[in-house]
């Protein structure tokens, strides 16, 4: 298995970690079925797969009403069709829906559903290698109300719509109107510019050299400013700040592989939002042109176009620096069986710096913390965990 390390402020991780189960009890336990089928629903269509995926498991688990189950995992065949697109999968969920009663218009988009994804795996053949090589990757590096654009060479600004276009040799300086974007006292009625280096210069965004281009949307009161590039120059920019360079070139290798296929699955998934990934943990870091660094460029390179699939389709490639000495189920930890996550010992991760840890906070923190989040609770008594995984993490807790 292959999971994904955030090496975080170790109290906002365990804030988060309970919250999030605090919401899913609370969520499974208060409301309507159907408030809980409608904001699945929702979280489908914003393609949040792991948010749908807990809340479909919540509905299977616990509801009582037998449509509501049937939709659960209707939307579940949803997502491991045009998500993962695992069809085998896909079709073993929607025949588990059939089995319920639900509305006839759902059982006739099941039908559909199935007679599509069944005449796919017919024609299926072996899939034509793909030159992932070429991909671009979009990547969220900052959110400010003011933007410094410079460059070694020049480069031109332009907009999407057409309008006005400039080329710049001193730099650029870009922060937000009522109007659109103001780049060096000139006001631009548009809400997204595109900023693009000539012949082989680089960007220079707040003093970060950057390959490639900036798109830079205009949010509210606060410009984002997104690094487009190819995925190979991407991963030579990440590689340095997830994998200490001074290891076997192995090792680099094999992050390299991971980096590409994790970054290139969100592209699948995000296409239609406004970037793939951002540059911090929460995504993969990326630290451009300054972080880069000559031996894992070597291994980028070495392992160009090379990624990791499960019948022939990308995989959800997370990976970690410690396990904690085991692996875990996937849908332990995201709702959703993922056939090449499977839960093993880990030897290792075994009594290695973060193998063990502790944190402790008060019920009048959590309590707190719940009501920051929209649950009003006047006081938590106790919290206890009432099912554990195979490796003896709690996966379910009860709230007094």
């Amino acid at each position: 298995m292959i999971s994904k390390s955030i090496t975080l402020d170790i109290k906002k991780v365990f804030l988060i970690f309970i919250i999030f189960l605090l919401l899913s009890l609370f969520t499974s336990t208060s409301g309507s079925e159907e408030s809980r089928i409608d904001k699945a629903k929702a979280l489908l269509e914003k393609r949040n797969f792991v948010g749908v995926s807990i809340m479909v498991k919540e509905i299977i688990e616990t509801s009582k009403e037998k449509s509501e189950i049937g939709l659960a995992y209707k939307i579940k065949g949803d997502i491991k069709s045009d998500v993962f697109e695992y069809y085998e999968n896909a079709l073993a969920e929607y025949r588990k829906a059939l089995t319920f009663p639900i509305s006839e218009d759902i059982s006739r988009d099941i039908s559909i559903k199935i007679a599509v994804i069944s005449l796919k795996l017919q024609k299926q053949e072996k899939a034509e290698k793909k030159d992932y090589s070429k991909e671009e990757v979009r990547v969220a590096l900052a959110r400010a109300k003011e933007l410094i654009v410079t460059s070694k060479g020049r480069f031109r600004i332009s907009s999407l719509t057409g309008g006005e276009s400039f080329t710049l040799t001193n730099g650029a300086k870009l922060y937000v109107s009522e109007k659109g974007i103001i780049i060096n006292s000139k006001e631009l009625p548009v809400t997204q510019v595109n900023i693009e280096p000539e012949k082989d210069s680089l960007i220079i965004l707040n003093g970060k050299a950057l390959r490639g281009r900036l798109i830079v949307l205009k949010d509210k009161q606060e410009l984002v400013a997104i690094n487009q590039l190819n995925i190979e120059e991407y991963l030579y920019g990440v590689l340095p700040k997830e994998i200490n360079p001074d290891w076997p070139v192995e090792a680099m290798k094999a992050q390299a592989i991971a980096s590409r296929s994790y970054a290139l699955f969100n592209c699948k998934i995000n296409k239609d939002k406004p970037f793939d990934l951002d540059a911090t943990m929460f995504s993969q870091v990326y630290g451009g042109v300054n972080s880069e660094n000559k031996k894992s460029n070597q291994a980028v390179d070495q392992t160009r176009e090379k990624v990791l699939t499960y019948k022939d389709k990308l995989v959800l490639a997370y990976f970690h620096s410690n396990s904690g000495g085991f692996l875990e189920d996937s849908e332990n930890i995201w709702g959703i069986d993922l056939p090449y996550f499977e839960e093993t010992q880990d030897q290792y991760s075994n009594n290695i710096p973060g193998y063990n840890w502790s944190y402790k906070i008060s019920l009048k923190d959590i309590c707190s913390a719940l009501n920051d989040n929209g649950i009003r609770v006047n006081k938590v008594n106790e919290i206890i965990p009432t099912r554990m995984s195979k490796y003896g993490r709690i996966t379910k807790i009860f709230i007094n």
